[in-house]
């Protein structure tokens, strides 16, 4: 739960770092967080749904194992910066 919410983080904190007006900032970090939100929630629904967890045991483990790590290494990259 934790590594999803610094990626939220970082994706608000590009956001306002990006938007020119100030106003914006609110309404856009909101809209963009709420869309990214559900869509991986529906994504979710029908990989549990169509039973597509399955298919992860065909991925070879050094790939799983790169795509953990780099969770690991993103979340200790936002905890010093």
């Amino acid at each position: 739960q934790d590594a999803g919410l610094i990626f939220l983080s970082s994706m608000a904190t590009a956001i306002a770092a990006n938007c020119k007006s100030p106003e914006n900032v609110l309404p856009t970090t909101l809209m963009t967080l709420s869309i990214s939100t559900s869509l991986l929630g529906v994504l979710v629904y029908f990989v549990g749904k169509f039973r597509l967890a399955t298919l992860v045991s065909y991925l070879p483990m050094p790939v799983v194992g790169g795509y953990l790590a780099f969770i690991g290494y993103f979340c200790l990259q936002a905890g010093l910066g």
